[in-house]
């Protein structure tokens, strides 16, 4: 069935060339299949496979015209679109504020590569998930009192697998 490649990797349909200007062709249609089924609009030369061709078999029929000729048409073997990599923290999320009952604390979440579509997160306090603290502030209560702050991070990008990061854990919340 051919080999699988990454949800939004680029591909491209490159025809073989010719010296003799006798034999030579020129592509002039393309179109990109999956499952057997043509892609709206995947016409060109090149094509990013979307979440919406996920375990799906992706070929492309290369056409070639000349004059005076018949038009040749040549379809690829097939490849499997398979989930892509997860993003990945380029620069680590990090809390910042006074880490003290009452006073809000802020996430920064950091740099990620490729760049999500969307992310969650969860506070914790000495590895706990905090109930309810999904949001990118948190303010400690006295139920924190005495207890380091992490959040985890989680990135989405449509078609690919989340990627995870962690802050440092702050120091104990002060009372």
């Amino acid at each position: 069935m051919g080999a699988a490649i990454p949800s939004g990797t680029a591909l491209a349909a490159t025809p073989p060339i010719t010296t003799n200007a006798t034999t030579a062709t020129t592509p002039t249609a393309y179109q990109w299949r999956a499952n057997g089924v043509a892609i709206s609009g995947a016409t060109g030369s090149s094509y990013v496979p979307s979440a919406a061709v996920l375990g799906k078999k992706l070929t492309v029929t290369v056409t070639a015209h000349r004059t005076g000729h018949l038009s040749g048409a040549y379809t690829t073997a097939g490849y499997t679109v398979a989930t892509g990599l997860a993003p990945k923290a380029t620069a680590a999320p990090y809390v910042t504020g006074t880490v003290r009952v009452g006073r809000t604390l802020t996430l920064n979440r950091g740099t990620w590569t490729p760049a999500p579509t969307s992310y969650t997160y969860q506070w914790y306090a000495n590895g706990r998930a905090i109930t309810g603290a999904t949001r990118t502030t948190f303010t400690p209560t006295s139920a924190q009192r005495g207890m380091r702050i992490t959040v985890k991070v989680t990135a989405h990008r449509t078609g690919h697998y989340s990627g995870i990061a962690w802050t440092t854990s702050t120091v104990a919340v002060a009372g």
